[in-house]
C-alpha cells in the first residue's frame, strides 16, 4: 500500500502566520495573487478542501510578506474627524488640553 499525499490545508497556513483558517480563506478569495492550490478534495460540496504542498511554504511565507495592506500606506483608512490627543463630547469634539475638567475635578 502506498503512502498518502501530505498537503498543508488552510488551518496548517492559518498556524504557520498566527491567523484564523477563515483568514487564509478570505486572502484566497480576495487576492487574485494569492498562491493557487494544489489539490482541491471535495466534489459537489460548497466548501471542497484546498491542499498546498508543503514544498511551497516559502511561497506562501514570501506572499504573506508582501501581502496588500501591511505597512506604510496600507490597511484600512483612519476614521475621519479624529485627532490625536482629542476627545469626542457628543457632536463636538473639543482638545484635552483645552479641557477644564482637570480643574473641576481638583475643585
Amino acid at each position: 500500500m502506498s503512502t498518502p499525499a501530505r498537503y498543508m490545508s488552510a488551518a496548517d497556513i492559518a498556524a504557520l502566520f498566527g491567523v484564523k483558517p477563515g483568514t487564509v480563506e478570505t486572502w484566497r478569495r480576495r487576492y487574485p495573487d494569492f498562491p493557487v492550490a494544489d489539490v482541491v478534495v471535495g466534489i459537489g460540496h460548497d466548501k471542497p478542501v484546498m491542499g498546498w504542498l508543503p514544498e511551497r511554504e516559502p511561497e506562501l511565507r514570501a506572499w504573506e510578506k508582501s501581502r496588500p495592506g501591511r505597512g506604510a500606506g496600507g490597511g484600512r483608512p483612519r476614521k475621519r474627524g479624529r485627532r490625536s490627543g482629542s476627545v469626542r463630547l457628543g457632536v463636538q469634539t473639543r482638545d484635552i488640553h483645552d479641557s477644564h475638567i482637570g480643574d473641576r475635578i481638583r475643585d
